[in-house]
């Protein structure tokens, strides 16, 4: 097994263990599809190794993230699923291509820049930092957009305290952790 290929080993395995903290697993075909149990976000599904990915696998998935009212959302290596791209595009699903980054050296930790700080369980910006991240992983692409403080704001108001509580639950135990940038009154 090359380096590469030892690498991509890894990944895939913590892209399958992650989600499992929070997430209940569902085996369809040759997918698992994570569905958030422990987290106030959706996860996705991911291809298994070894098994032919076939549009229907991908349609039937699909399926049951809209019976689950949950995104339509796959998530997979390029390189260890070449022909996925053009499956999960033929069900009409279009595919963000990111780049995978990787640091192969080890760094150490640096202090948290100016005006960044952990968010505890009870912190009163809990809501308002999960409403950045809804608004911005929303929009495509990495440039700045237009929501505002106002849409912040009013996002924050509609995240279910259940969904608070899970993720204050997850930061107490140290499961996640949430840092965030504060400007404009609140996490930006």
């Amino acid at each position: 097994m090359s380096g590469d290929d030892a690498l991509l080993e890894v990944l895939e395995s913590y892209y399958d263990a992650a989600p499992r903290s929070a997430a209940r697993a569902e085996r369809i075909g040759p997918f698992t599809l994570f569905v958030s149990e422990g987290a106030p976000w959706p996860y996705y599904a991911r291809p298994g190794d070894g098994h032919p990915l076939h549009r229907a696998d991908v349609e039937r998935v699909r399926a049951r993230q809209r019976a689950l009212g949950v995104p339509e959302a796959f998530e997979w290596i390029g390189e260890r699923h070449p022909g996925l791209r053009a499956t999960v595009e033929a069900t009409g699903l279009g595919v963000l291509a990111a780049p995978l980054l990787v640091l192969d050296t080890a760094l150490p930790r640096p202090a948290a820049p100016a005006g960044v700080r952990l968010l505890a369980p009870g912190d009163g910006a809990l809501a308002a930092s999960r409403a950045v991240a809804e608004i911005a992983f929303g929009a495509p692409g990495t440039a700045t957009g237009a929501a505002g403080a106002g849409e912040r704001d009013a996002a924050a108001r509609g995240i279910d305290a259940p969904a608070l509580e899970r993720l204050a639950e997850r930061l107490a135990s140290r499961a996640s952790v949430t840092a965030v940038a504060e400007r404009d009154g609140g996490p930006v």
